[in-house]
């Protein structure tokens, strides 16, 4: 996902930003990255899938918040490192 560079917001909220990359790479009018987390979260469970429901209806309707509150250095560090290359990292930011 990437975004003009110049808006946080839109009125419909979601027109400064766009999923279209080339390669994986930004492109045009989007020209800036947004670096995301992923949280991979295993739920125990027995038996199949069948019969399994979620309060909050199909399981794409799951997300996860997160309030950053790094020290800026270091959180430009961890993009760096582990967001922008991809990489599993611990919590103390290493591979």
């Amino acid at each position: 996902m990437s975004t003009d560079g110049v808006h946080l917001d839109s009125p419909d909220h979601k027109s400064h930003v766009t999923t279209n990359t080339v390669n994986g790479q930004c492109a045009g009018a989007f020209p800036v990255a947004i670096p995301n987390i992923s949280f991979v979260i295993d739920y125990p469970t027995h038996g199949s899938a069948a019969g399994y429901t979620l309060a909050s209806g199909m399981a794409s309707s799951i997300h996860g918040d997160v309030f950053l509150a790094w020290d800026n250095a270091a959180m430009g560090q961890w993009t760096k490192d582990c967001i922008v290359q991809k990489a599993k990292c611990n919590t103390a930011g290493t591979f």
